[in-house]
């Protein structure tokens, strides 16, 4: 029977076949009994082999354009807001919602666009991760992206402004902090009031720059929504 054995910081296989080699498929036998297949790797010790590992893949990529347009406007927006995003529909995916934001400092690849998926799921509310998009405008696809996501990334690119805009208009909700759009002012454009001053954009017949403080956020809110 093989078995698992530790050697150091690595489980590796115990085989009984003396005719074992590297790239042979075994069944190994947990102590509970169950079972698994796995492909033998490096021979560590007489009958003990390390486990093979399949090589890493690289992320399909696809060239989206550079995303100066809308760096410019999470530049603007973080001197109001610690994560600036941008929410945007997929055409043909009507159940899909993505969501841009920049990576931080402290991520693998800082300054980078992560491409996200609206909806939080699981106990500990992650957002699904569909890829970056680097500074050379590369969209890095994890498995789960679909074609439909390139275009819209496409898009975006372009023309951000208009591209966020017009999901906020179809949907009726903020295409930046994703809120219920209720004033004629905001529907018309895609886009609320307070965001609009954080992101450095015209609304309604106001100046772009009418927010000074989070609580003028609010008392501005409160009165151009009455």
């Amino acid at each position: 029977m093989n078995t698992w054995k530790k050697q150091g910081d690595e489980w590796c296989v115990q085989v009984e076949d003396a005719l074992a080699r590297t790239g042979s498929q075994v069944t190994v036998t947990k102590r509970d009994g169950t079972t698994s297949q796995v492909t033998l790797g490096v021979r560590v010790i007489s009958n003990i082999f390390k486990v093979a590992r399949p090589a890493a893949t690289q992320p399909s990529r696809a060239q989206v354009g550079e995303m100066t347009g809308l760096l410019a406007l999470f530049d603007r927006a973080a001197e109001h807001l610690r994560n600036p995003a941008v929410v945007l529909g997929v055409p043909g995916m009507e159940s899909t919602t993505l969501r841009i934001t920049r990576a931080g400092q402290s991520a693998a690849q800082p300054g980078t666009l992560n491409v996200l998926d609206n909806v939080r799921i699981g106990r500990n509310g992650r957002r699904r991760w569909y890829g970056r998009v680097t500074r050379a405008g590369v969209f890095e696809m994890s498995p789960g992206a679909a074609p439909a996501m390139t275009e819209r990334l496409q898009d975006l690119a372009r023309d951000p402004v208009r591209v966020a805009s017009e999901h906020g208009r179809l949907t009726g909700n903020c295409c930046f902090c994703n809120r219920s759009l209720e004033d004629e002012r905001s529907t018309s454009v895609g886009y609320g009031p307070i965001c609009a001053g954080h992101y450095g954009l015209p609304w309604g017949d106001r100046p772009a720059e009418f927010a000074a403080s989070p609580e003028d956020d609010v008392q501005a809110f409160e009165r151009m929504t009455r």
